[in-house]
């Protein structure tokens, strides 16, 4: 999340911008980290990094929630990629949309159970819908 987002987001919980590479938390600090269509902002080097630092500073038995994109190979018409999101909120429609550079960013919900496997995560749910998929992941105990 960037910071100005933050700023326009309603008071409340405390809002924390850092590196989602390098998290500034303890390790098995949280029982649920969420992940709401931000993996499509980060660069497929990094992703593997990203759910290591989340497994890390789970709670044993935490879970790890991804609401996310499918987002299929380029096909060189287009430089972006845009998908329009309906989100329900206390019977609140909200739509927005959000988009990237296609070149390089293609991601399944397939892709992210192997990385969640690859950290040791176990696949609880899993959700397709349109272009959009849910995961519900656990952290294994120890």
């Amino acid at each position: 999340m960037r910071k100005h987002e933050l700023e326009e987001a309603p008071e409340g919980p405390l809002k924390i911008v850092m590196d989602a590479r390098n998290l500034q938390f303890l390790d098995k600090t949280f029982e649920t980290v969420t992940s709401f269509f931000t993996l499509m902002f980060i660069k497929n080097p990094d992703r593997k990094k990203v759910f290591e630092e989340v497994y890390r500073v789970l709670k044993p038995d935490g879970k790890f929630l991804v609401w996310d994109v499918v987002i299929p190979p380029s096909d060189n018409n287009r430089e972006w990629f845009v998908v329009p999101v309906t989100v329900t909120v206390r019977n609140e429609e909200i739509e927005t949309g959000y988009g990237v550079r296609w070149e390089g960013s293609e991601q399944d919900a397939k892709y992210y159970m192997n990385v969640a496997e690859d950290v040791g995560f176990e696949v609880v749910e899993k959700e397709e819908r349109d272009q959009n998929f849910f995961l519900h992941l656990k952290k294994s105990s120890p």
